[in-house]
């Protein structure tokens, strides 16, 4: 055998029309609605537009194209999800400053940004320098009240 012969043994064949054809998925548009209406009224909303595609298995863009309205309310869902997300993020990682602050002052050190920054770092946690002033503006208007 040559060359040829086993090259031509090993490429497919190019795709027929009608298998072209049958490539082709069609979209039942309601009931892709009807899941949209469903995500939107469970409250389960994800917090991408990628994710939301994904759980209707169709791509973005199409999805957009095809229901419009129905995506502008789902990607103000989004939003919301990320935007909750990101508070209960800060909230904790308020927390967690707030326990390094302490630590802080039992290691009889004063209690700076770059401390804070120190001591959440040997806790592998993450020290957010604008959070960390934050948290120590907050805490000294609340010393200074008490």
């Amino acid at each position: 055998m040559g060359q040829s012969t086993l090259f031509n043994v090993v490429r497919p064949s190019p795709l027929s029309e009608l298998e072209k054809q049958r490539r082709v998925r069609r979209l039942d548009k309601n009931d892709i609605k009807a899941q949209l209406n469903a995500l939107l009224a469970s409250g389960n909303v994800p917090s991408t537009w990628k994710e939301v595609a994904a759980l209707v298995n169709i791509d973005e863009v199409h999805l957009r194209r095809l229901f419009p309205e129905l995506s502008k309310l789902i990607v103000a869902e989004c939003k919301k999800v990320r935007a909750l997300q990101r508070a209960n993020r800060d909230h904790a990682r308020q927390t967690d400053i707030r326990v390094a602050i302490v630590e802080a002052r039992k290691r009889g050190l004063g209690a700076s940004r770059r401390v804070i920054a120190s001591i959440l770092k040997e806790q592998k946690k993450v020290g957010d320098y604008l959070l960390i002033s934050a948290v120590l503006r907050e805490e000294s208007l609340f010393a200074d009240l008490v």
